[in-house]
């Protein structure tokens, strides 16, 4: 299975993993990312179970820089998360 790059790395419309924490902010989620950065959040669901916590994204990076979400998990769950 291939890689997927991070968002640091990526063009607009790409599919990306990121690691980090998961952030309530006014409005919606970002990821708290591992590398620094911080990453608005479009979710198909409410992700209650991850808030604050250590988590490992994949989805689709959006022209605005938010990261569409295709999949959720905890980090400590996930091999090389």
């Amino acid at each position: 299975m291939t890689e997927l790059p991070d968002s640091r790395s990526a063009a607009s419309g790409a599919r990306v993993r990121e690691t980090g924490t998961l952030v309530r902010e006014t409005g919606g989620f970002v990821l708290r990312c591992d590398h620094g950065g911080k990453l608005a959040l479009l979710l198909g669901r409410t992700p209650v179970d991850q808030v604050e916590k250590r988590v490992v994204l994949t989805g689709r990076l959006l022209e605005c820089g938010t990261l569409e979400v295709e999949a959720i998990a905890d980090a400590a769950q996930v091999r090389g998360g």
